[in-house]
């Protein structure tokens, strides 16, 4: 139902700058809210055929209520704006001071449901096209955008299932791979909690997709730990500890080199006795430098590994593996 000029003022605005950001335009390219601004304005709409000119522009800007009108102007220049980034575009300082516009009037619309959340929503679909366009390999800059529109979403009746649950789950599929598949898995998570028609939006495949490829994300980072690990190992014994020439440099190799022990390909006897002979080397170096706890927690640690040797040794010879013997 169309507003009146008895309705407040401040929901003559909301209406105004809803149908502003949304484009909402006429046939002949007149703004479907022209009469609505109008009416802000103290003005008969019918007495305000839109040209489009400056002039006219001028006068209605001239007649608004003060607390509105910079808004207004900042919303009426945004979506110029906004407009003038077409497909060609490659102006990038009129894309990024878009983007700034964009983010101050956001600033100034409450998530409180109904029209401010539509406007908000689509706002958001504004910069996520600049940014496409103005970066269109920076993937993360573009699903930090996405995140922020699910998250926005409070409540949800059914109406935001297709935008902007189900268009962001469609954009994270297609066009954010490069994303870390945990970070997509969990947003994608939040798109299926919030959304009410689960027949018709059903993501269980792609909840299994992404949750096999966070797997696989799991053991690949594992594998590139360890490989890193056993790369500063070597590192550590055979470059850094022989160029070592004082004891504190000493003793932080050494606690970062059983720190490592753990990633090495060796059996348990072995790091058993890896770690007992780094204490060995630890606990006279911090008697030394007068780090006394440290020596006593570090020969505590030193007759755990011995027993926990033996420990191994007795359970090969049980076993029968051997004699159980150190090889």
């Amino acid at each position: 139902m169309p507003l009146t000029d008895h309705a407040p003022q401040s929901e003559i605005f909301n209406e105004y700058r809803c149908a502003s950001i949304c484009g909402e335009l006429a046939i002949d390219g007149k703004p479907k809210y022209w009469p609505t601004l109008c009416t802000l304005a103290g003005l008969t709409p019918k007495n305000e055929t839109f040209s489009g000119s400056k002039e006219q522009w001028q006068h209605l800007y001239e007649h608004l209520p003060e607390k509105y009108r910079d808004e207004v102007i900042l919303i009426e220049k945004t979506m110029a704006d906004r407009y003038a980034i077409d497909a060609d575009c490659h102006d990038d300082q009129l894309m990024l001071q878009t983007v700034y516009n964009f983010k101050k009037i956001l600033k100034n619309i409450p998530n409180d449901g109904g029209k401010n959340t539509v406007a908000r929503q689509e706002i958001l679909n504004h910069i996520y096209s600049i940014y496409e366009q103005y970066a269109p390999e920076n993937k993360q800059i573009r699903f930090a955008v996405l995140k922020q529109k699910v998250k926005e979403i409070k409540q949800n009746d059914g109406s935001f299932d297709h935008n902007p649950l189900n268009i962001s789950a469609r954009r994270m599929e297609y066009f954010m791979s490069p994303i870390p598949a945990k970070e997509r898995y969990a947003l994608l998570l939040e798109i299926e909690r919030k959304t009410v028609n689960h027949q018709q939006y059903d993501y269980t495949r792609l909840k299994k997709q992404l949750s096999e490829a966070y797997m696989q994300e799991k053991e690949n980072a594992k594998y590139e730990k360890k490989m890193a690990a056993q790369y500063r190992y070597e590192q550590i014994r055979d470059d850094e500890l022989p160029m070592a020439d004082d004891n504190k440099s000493i003793i932080a190799l050494y606690e970062e080199l059983l720190n490592l022990v753990n990633h090495q390909d060796w059996g348990r006897q072995r790091k058993f006795n890896e770690k007992k002979s780094i204490l060995n080397k630890l606990i006279p170096l911090y008697r030394a430098e007068g780090m006394f706890k440290e020596a006593e927690h570090a020969a505590k640690e030193h007759d755990k590994f011995i027993n926990a040797r033996n420990i191994c040794r007795e359970a090969a010879r049980i076993k029968g593996y051997g004699n159980g013997k150190s090889r």
